[in-house]
């Protein structure tokens, strides 16, 4: 389980990135603090005190506690370097599933595509490909929808999934017996496919 210092810290990331064009600048002259405060709760070396998380939430226009709860999915675990570094395990499978549903999907093949399909900046779509930034569960689904898909799909390992790898929206309301008629249909297909 994460600590209060943990959630606060990946949460200010998050602000600075989405209200303060990831400056840690802009920030520092809103809460009326040296820009090296800042650095310092973002690298882990000062924790972010209750009183400094209250400071940052009205400095952010969120609201109260705000600071003190889970609200994104950690995508990169490296703080000092908020672009690269050891990737997060979710983010990692987000990432994978993503690629994998580009590559099965040709009217969704491009990163532009996906972004113009889901109504979001293609810039969002790259970050989730190379694991840069922390994302929302909001544009995991939006991402899912694009796709036809449920957004949990993005997150669960495919060697886990016991879904098919088909996207039709209205599959679950088949019996289990047709659904079953169908995957075997798509294996029988795909193994035909790799024999020629």
């Amino acid at each position: 389980m994460k600590s209060i210092s943990d959630i606060r810290r990946d949460n200010l990331i998050e602000i600075i990135r989405r209200c303060f064009d990831n400056k840690q600048t802009y920030i520092a002259e809103a809460m009326e603090v040296q820009q090296s405060v800042v650095s310092r709760w973002i690298k882990g070396h000062r924790n972010i005190s209750t009183a400094s998380a209250r400071r940052i939430e009205k400095a952010s226009n969120h609201p109260e506690f705000w600071l003190d709860k889970i609200h994104y999915i950690p995508i990169s675990k490296d703080i000092e370097s908020h672009e690269y570094g050891i990737r997060g395990y979710i983010g990692g499978i987000v990432a994978e599933n993503l690629r994998q549903w580009m590559d099965n999907n040709s009217s969704l093949s491009s990163q532009q595509r996906v972004s113009e399909k889901a109504g979001i900046a293609q810039a969002t779509v790259q970050r989730v490909l190379s694991r840069e930034s922390s994302t929302t569960i909001g544009t995991l689904a939006t991402i899912a929808d694009a796709f036809e898909r449920r957004p949990f799909e993005l997150m669960v390992p495919t060697e886990m999934s016991t879904s098919t790898n088909h996207t039709h929206p209205r599959f679950e309301e088949l019996t289990g017996e047709e659904q079953e008629m169908i995957n075997t249909l798509i294996e029988a297909l795909l193994q035909r496919k790799l024999n020629n």
